[in-house]
């Protein structure tokens, strides 16, 4: 499964949102501590277009501290892509970050952790 290559995606099938405390979890393949499959057409139509009004490259990099990671994959019929929040912050397939976040990036987060805890 390879890292989202734009934001510009087509609507896709299901969305797996996973949930890690912390970065470290993740990456020693440690269970997230919560996880969902979306499967509402209406609730994908309506991250696809929030990820839209993502610019695909940031403009700052950011050294990453063991923070919270949400996972967010979307699943098509023949492949999966993925991206991820830090914290609060979307990394762009660029694997950079906005120092000015565009207004979509706090709502899409919100949306997805609501998802997440639900």
């Amino acid at each position: 499964m390879n890292y989202i290559e734009t934001f510009q995606a087509d609507v896709c099938d299901k969305i797996l949102l996973e949930y890690y405390n912390q970065l470290s979890d993740e990456r020693d393949n440690i269970a997230p501590q919560k996880e969902t499959v979306l499967t509402d057409t209406e609730t994908i139509k309506k991250i696809i277009t929030l990820i839209h009004a993502f610019p695909d490259q940031g403009d700052m990099m950011v050294k990453m501290g063991n923070v919270s990671v949400l996972k967010v994959t979307l699943i098509y019929k023949d492949k999966a892509v993925f991206f991820k929040y830090y914290e609060n912050s979307v990394q762009t397939p660029a694997t950079s970050f906005y120092s000015t976040p565009p207004k979509e990036e706090k709502l899409l987060y919100e949306l997805l952790m609501a998802a997440v805890n639900s």
